[in-house]
């Protein structure tokens, strides 16, 4: 293709089309200043726009972005740009690029946004987002599942500061949410996970009724509705399904038998039964729901008495 060709299909198709992605993808963005905006389009282009919003801890410094061009923090993404060298190691031409990306966004911020410029030598370089999924990782396996999703994301204040917290607290070490090389070096090591109390470990869904749990307040109102279609009571075990379903069974023969000495047509006494059938659909779409609430009110219990929530 001639350079000229190719040139002009990507300053005519590619930068405009990223350019829309990026603008309903990162609110804010026309606020930054051209060069700013350059090096968003850049990392864009090469590691995909959809980075912005998609998990895990992969794409946590290009999230982190989105958040700081939110929010006017922009002093924070040249060193977000620069994190991101961790995951080429081995890749000379894109860590050059990372490099290259952050100068031209701080030159940004010298020419149009002075105040944030101002704030770069004073503003931290990020946590390695790999050594934050460590620790949520090794935190979770510990029994402190309320940190939050393994992301590599720490949030100021967030789940995973106060899960820190809470373990440097059973652990003795300093009260801070740093991730330092202390905390590293304690996670670590062996132990076991921390122990739940003996009231959680012995809870029933009454218990959890009581709390005001909302997710047994969501089953309970399911099972309600569901035992109103299919008429049945509060509870249904694997025998009470079976019986269910054989006495439904039952009903539709015994319709169809009724409805046969009344000297119908074959085709008034389908109708009928294929009507009685129906009802029978509807009433077992309740049995489904009861047994969709009644999973979802157990592992509910279980997580409860593992101490997966608070």
């Amino acid at each position: 293709i001639p350079w000229d060709v190719a040139l002009e299909v990507f300053s005519n198709h590619d930068i405009p089309r990223y350019l829309a992605i990026c603008r309903r993808l990162l609110p804010g963005l026309d606020e930054l200043s051209p060069d700013c905006v350059g090096v968003i389009l850049s990392i864009a282009f090469n590691r995909d726009a959809v980075g912005f919003n998609k998990p895990g801890p992969r794409w946590s410094e290009m999230r982190q972005i989105k958040a700081a061009i939110g929010s006017g923090e922009l002093a924070k993404i040249p060193g977000l740009i620069r994190s991101m060298k961790r995951l080429w190691p081995d890749d000379k031409g894109l860590r050059i690029r990372r490099d290259d990306e952050a100068a031209l966004f701080e030159h940004g911020l010298a020419a149009s946004h002075p105040r944030e410029h101002a704030k770069l030598a004073t503003t931290p370089a990020p946590v390695d987002p790999d050594a934050i999924a460590y620790v949520q990782r090794r935190l979770r396996e510990l029994g402190y599942y309320d940190v939050g999703q393994v992301d590599g994301e720490q949030s100021p204040q967030g789940r995973t500061e106060g899960m820190i917290l809470a373990y440097r607290n059973a652990r003795g070490l300093p009260l801070t949410p740093d991730i330092d090389d202390q905390l590293i070096a304690e996670l670590g090591k062996p132990q076991t996970p921390r122990q739940v109390a003996e009231t959680r470990a012995t809870a029933t869904v009454e218990d959890l009724r009581d709390e005001g749990s909302q997710t047994i307040a969501l089953t309970d109102r399911a099972k309600r509705w569901a035992g109103k279609i299919f008429g049945g009571s509060g509870g249904l075990g694997g025998a009470g399904v079976l019986a269910w379903l054989t006495d439904r069974a039952t009903q539709v023969s015994a319709a169809k038998d009724a409805v046969g000495g009344l000297g119908l047509t074959p085709g008034a006494i389908q109708a009928i039964a294929i009507g009685v059938a129906t009802l029978v659909v509807v009433a077992g779409v309740g049995v489904l729901v009861w047994f969709v609430a009644d999973t979802l009110e157990q592992r509910r219990l279980a997580d409860y008495r593992a101490g997966k929530h608070a």
